[in-house]
């Protein structure tokens, strides 16, 4: 599963999982399909690294079209073809 593909991670913790710091996740993708991973180290952790790269990603892609929209304005607008306002 690609990382720009997942839309959630559930993590299940007992109350010793907890305490010894292991879990259950399940990734949830686009289209509903989960994938469940058992005794996982560090589970929240893992949610947040998660969060963080597919936030980095999300931040990645639009900057890249801002970037592509922006020459879309210069190669369009320049030449009064038409206007976006």
């Amino acid at each position: 599963m690609f990382l720009n593909k997942i839309e959630a991670i559930t993590v299940d913790q007992s109350i010793i999982g907890r305490m010894l710091n292991y879990g259950n996740i399940i990734v949830t993708g686009s289209g509903g399909t989960k994938e469940p991973f058992s005794g996982i180290k560090a589970p929240l952790d893992f949610r947040k690294a998660v969060h963080r790269a597919t936030e980095s990603i999300s931040a990645q892609q639009a900057a890249r079209y801002e970037m592509v929209f922006g020459q879309f304005e210069e190669e369009y607008l320049i030449r009064g073809a038409f206007t976006l306002r």
